[in-house]
């Protein structure tokens, strides 16, 4: 006698050539326990029956290996339950007619783990993903990816917290790599995109504005000295102070990249001398001789530079005497030369010099080719001409 949902049946055992076990008296159907061989020879089922159909505590096994071990109602796996497959991958959890759905633990052969939630034999919810290189990722899944809000730490020391989209970085997250940079701000598709801040800790070296597709809107180009007569350049006296001015990094159509900060720039007073002129096919060589330095002059040799503002293949690397030249960092894409004392020394000759600004910015970001300002030296006791400069 086999009692079912408050309903006694009574129930014989039998054998035959698919089905070992119980059987209703009445309607002849599988119920109770037994073990059935499926037609196909592929699936085999051991556990409760209830009039022909599994219910309840059970094995599901199949020919390639995999086994299903739970609950089953009405037919199907449901309730908690242990899939093991014959490459050593195991889920351990809540099923849902036969589905992984609920709360499981997937182990897999290659060693890729899951901890959480499912539906539809899909991560789907909050869970953490141990990859299979050792990468971790815990928080939001849709469709067995990462979406939502999570944090993903690799093996390398890189960082993300933030929005994600069937995988990808996207929305508004920090990512932050071994060496120290990080990327603050918003993403599409994997990709840097809208307002964010990107600090290199290499050098120092920030860019706070716009990305597009993963590149800065508008990146630093070209040094430039914005004064109101390129050609006449700039008038001081010996001993006397430089007049105010900045150092602007600009873009190469003119416009200073206010969204990039902290470039090392050196400015220094030096002495430009042409020794070979231009010829149809050779270029104009110059030496460059900064203002003090106890060091022979460096050879130069640069393609077509104009007269007024000679532009350097190459300068010294060796920093001068700190009292003829000045280093600072820029802020929003300027250096700020009038903070500075920068005193023209009074053993300097009256003459053409020019104020050369490089940029000694470390790499990985791009160098800047040095820009020269034409400054007129002068005596104490001579009268300057007209001329003026402005920031």
């Amino acid at each position: 006698t086999q009692s079912t949902w408050g309903i006694r049946f009574l129930t014989r055992f039998v054998m035959s050539q698919n089905y070992h076990g119980q059987i209703d008296l009445v309607t002849n159907q599988r119920h109770g326990q037994g073990t059935y061989v499926y037609n196909n020879r592929f699936f085999q089922y051991t556990g409760d029956w209830v009039q022909g159909v599994k219910h309840g505590q059970g094995l599901l096994m199949m020919k390639d290996g995999t086994t299903i071990e739970g609950n089953f109602v009405h037919g199907e796996i449901t309730g908690f339950g242990i899939k093991r497959c014959p490459d050593g991958t195991t889920y351990t959890g809540d099923f849902v007619e036969g589905e992984f759905h609920g709360r499981g633990l997937l182990l897999c052969a290659n060693g890729e783990k899951y901890d959480g939630e499912w539906a539809d034999n899909k991560r789907q919810g909050s869970g953490e993903l141990c990859y299979a290189n050792g990468d971790i990722y815990i928080g939001q899944f849709k469709n067995h990816l990462p979406d939502g809000h999570g944090t993903k730490e690799s093996v390398h020391g890189e960082k993300y917290v933030g929005g994600w989209r069937a995988g990808k970085n996207h929305g508004e997250g920090i990512l932050t790599w071994s060496n120290g940079s990080s990327y603050n701000g918003y993403w599409t598709d994997d990709k840097k995109n809208g307002q964010g801040r990107y600090y290199q800790s290499v050098n120092g070296v920030s860019y706070d504005g716009i990305w597009i597709h993963d590149e800065p809107e508008r990146v630093a180009e070209l040094i430039r000295i914005p004064v109101e007569n390129v050609e006449a350049g700039i008038t001081v006296k010996v001993n006397h102070c430089l007049p105010p001015i900045e150092v602007h990094m600009q873009s190469q159509d003119g416009v200073t990249v206010v969204a990039e900060s902290g470039r090392d720039i050196r400015i220094s007073l030096v002495q430009i001398t042409v020794t070979q002129p231009a010829t149809d096919t050779q270029p104009e060589k110059r030496t460059i001789d900064r203002i003090g330095l106890l060091q022979q002059p460096l050879s130069i040799d640069a393609d077509s530079i104009p007269s007024t503002v000679p532009s350097v293949s190459s300068v010294s690397s060796q920093l001068p005497l700190p009292f003829y030249v000045v280093q600072m960092k820029t802020q929003n894409g300027v250096a700020n030369f009038a903070k500075y004392n920068f005193k023209v020394p009074g053993d300097v000759k009256p003459g053409a010099y020019w104020i050369e600004a490089t940029d000694l910015t470390a790499l990985p970001t791009s160098q800047l080719t040095p820009y020269y300002l034409k400054v007129n030296v002068m005596s104490e006791q001579e009268v300057p001409t007209k001329s003026s400069s402005k920031k």
